[in-house]
């Protein structure tokens, strides 16, 4: 086999392991309890999704925690607002509101999944003139 080859082969087996890992998360030590962090859509805050416990068809509570992007300061007095969506069926609920419990973190009690199947969490963060959207996707079993 020519060097050519050779270096054609070891890219492609290359690519191929590196597209295995695309999507793909490192796992924190605490569990998958510990939810999911996004930056917003805008890039100026980030913002987590942490389930209270096992996510199950019905109702759900989360805690929400939100950051500035830049300083990794926690946004206190923010209005935090969700939507519940189960895109393949078009389930939709209307924007359910946070509850503020202190240092950057909210509660979002009362969450309903109808059915099992792909869900998605849509979230959006108001802050004086500050906007911004991030979207979590929630398997429930």
């Amino acid at each position: 086999m020519s060097s050519r080859k050779r270096s054609l082969a070891a890219l492609f087996l290359a690519l191929s392991i590196a597209s295995s890992f695309v999507g793909c998360s490192v796992e924190d030590p605490a569990g998958p309890a510990q939810g999911s962090t996004q930056r917003g859509t805008h890039g100026i805050l980030k913002l987590a999704l942490i389930p209270d416990g096992s996510v199950q068809e019905g109702p759900n509570g989360f805690r929400l925690q939100v950051w500035d992007a830049a300083t990794n300061s926690p946004i206190a007095g923010a209005k935090l607002s969700a939507r519940i969506v189960m895109p393949s069926m078009g389930h939709e609920t209307g924007p359910q509101d946070a509850l503020e419990v202190g240092g950057g973190n909210y509660d979002l009690s009362s969450v309903v999944f109808d059915m099992p199947g792909a869900w998605s969490v849509r979230l959006r963060a108001e802050k004086d003139t500050v906007v911004d959207e991030a979207e979590f996707p929630v398997e429930v079993p």
